[in-house]
């Protein structure tokens, strides 16, 4: 969750920039996402501190990035961060394929 690591770092820029009450908020909601185990729970926090973000206009979004990615049915453990990077390391073909 690297939205997550920006908006928890101390020295980010956005956190740099945004109010006392919502920098308390977003601390409050990083601590919170490790220990929920649930992928849809994180996504609902990171939307609420999203929401709490635009409403006060603390971050203004220009555009926002759809990826996808294709792949041969073999290859397994393909994700793309929320950089555009695949991790190599970790990919591998299914033989049984």
């Amino acid at each position: 969750m690297d939205a997550a690591r920006l908006l928890a770092n101390a020295n980010s820029p956005v956190r740099r920039c945004m109010p006392p009450e919502l920098r308390e908020m977003a601390s409050r909601l990083c601590a919170a996402l490790p220990g929920e185990p649930f992928r849809t729970r994180r996504l609902e926090l990171l939307g609420r501190l999203e929401e709490a973000l635009l409403r006060e206009r603390a971050v203004i979004l220009w555009y926002r990035w759809q990826q996808s990615a294709s792949y041969p049915p073999g290859l397994r453990d393909v994700s793309i961060s929320s950089l555009g990077w695949v991790d190599y390391r970790k990919l591998w073909f299914d033989s049984r394929r």
